[in-house]
């Protein structure tokens, strides 16, 4: 009988000792499985990051584009005003002045 019960013992000891195997082994996969993520989180993020990146610089230069053509564009207005002001700004006032003197 006392044999018995020491070989029980034997197998309680052994399927503790399974058991505080099991739950290392689990720990360490846990804490692989979070490194892991944690990798994944970062590659992703970085890769937002670097698209997110390559959008504001596609932005920038069109805009930059499109900012540049209206500046021309604004320039030409302007150079058409001074042209039309050099031109016609005497017959302007001498309008101006006999509209108020109601010649």
């Amino acid at each position: 009988m006392e044999e018995i019960i020491k070989r029980i013992i034997e197998i309680e000891d052994k399927a503790q000792e399974i058991m505080s195997d099991a739950r290392a082994e689990r720990d360490g996969l846990d804490k692989r499985v979070e490194a892991k993520e944690a990798r994944l989180r970062r590659k992703m993020s970085d890769a937002a990051d670097k698209r997110c990146r390559e959008l504001q610089k596609t932005e920038r230069d069109r805009l930059g584009g499109e900012i540049a053509r209206i500046n021309a564009r604004v320039g030409e207005q302007l150079s058409e005003l001074d042209k039309k002001y050099s031109e016609n700004k005497d017959k302007w006032v001498n309008d101006m002045v006999d509209h108020i003197i109601g010649a």
